[in-house]
């Protein structure tokens, strides 16, 4: 150690300036690189994990975005099964059929003279229930009558359409007209499978 000691205080103090400005430059430069390469290191671990979390906000955006398509359509699902449930619904309900087509005569300006329900038809997955009618009015009314079955919700089907001779009714030519007025009803697989039974002896 006294060696070095002597050996440093014979070498000039310019020389001895300049190897301790070294050491503390090089001592300096060690210390910047390493806080430097920490805060690169931390910084690239903050752009990985905001990278990740766009690429999670990204995938919840598109699961977001498909849940309401799928809303969407489970929608309009849904009213297309309500509106063939009106069109064809699993019950007769032939209180309620009979009121809705005596008002639509009454609208047409026709007398209804009989209301006459016949016995369910099964046909397939659905039965019809046919409902024999007479009416009285004028061709116009009757044709009125008619169309306005026509855009009944539920399904209607006329047949055995049949007129009377016209007579004369307080200055109005009037004619009686009979026929069958039938609609339907969907029946559930129970129901369907439970009238293919047959019971043998």
């Amino acid at each position: 150690m006294e060696k070095f000691l002597e050996s440093f205080a014979k070498i000039p103090l310019q020389q001895k300036l300049g190897a301790v400005g070294a050491l503390v430059a090089i001592i300096g430069l060690g210390t910047y690189f390493l806080s430097v390469s920490a805060a690169v290191a931390q910084i690239e671990a903050h752009d990985a994990s905001l990278e990740k979390q766009d690429a999670e906000l990204l995938k919840l955006q598109q699961q977001a975005q498909h849940r309401t398509q799928f809303m969407r359509e489970v929608e309009r699902l849904k009213q297309r099964l309500r509106e063939a449930e009106e069109q064809l619904p699993k019950q007769a309900e032939i209180p309620k059929v009979l009121r809705d087509i005596d008002y639509e005569a009454k609208q047409a300006g026709l007398r209804v003279d009989r209301f006459e329900p016949q016995g369910e038809q099964v046909q397939g997955d659905f039965a019809a229930v046919p409902l024999k009618m007479t009416v009285r009015g004028n061709y116009h009314e009757i044709a009125v009558f008619l169309d306005r079955l026509s855009k009944m919700p539920r399904i209607v089907n006329v047949t055995d359409v049949n007129m009377t001779a016209p007579n004369i009714e307080n200055k109005k030519i009037v004619v009686a007209s009979s026929y069958t007025a039938t609609t339907y009803r969907f029946l559930e697989r129970e129901a369907v499978a439970a009238t293919d039974v047959t019971v043998t002896p």
